[in-house]
């Protein structure tokens, strides 16, 4: 990770378009974690979370902050897409 050497005494934003499982938001925060940052001067900020993301972030590091734009049903376990959505982010930010 390319990383500021003193990043464990600032406060950290972590950014995400979408948040479906939040497996991969937990697997960034650890990764901050395990440099020395507090998990509660780490905030995710997030276009869409689905519930369930809300769920297992909020249950593996309850004193992280979730700031989100909207909480969405359910996660579509095969493709990994929150349901309803608003479909791939990327590809609609690229405009592909």
């Amino acid at each position: 990770m390319d990383l500021p050497a003193n990043i464990a005494q600032h406060k950290v934003l972590l950014f995400s378009s979408t948040c479906s499982t939040g497996n991969a938001e937990c697997k960034a925060i650890e990764a901050l974690c395990s440099v020395g940052c507090d998990e509660r001067s780490i905030s995710l900020v997030v276009i869409l979370v689905a519930s369930d993301g809300v769920v297992n972030i909020s249950n593996r590091f309850p004193r992280s902050k979730i700031i989100t734009g909207g909480i969405d049903g359910t996660v579509d376990l095969p493709t990994d897409s929150i349901v309803p959505g608003f479909g791939d982010f990327v590809a609609r930010y690229n405009g592909s």
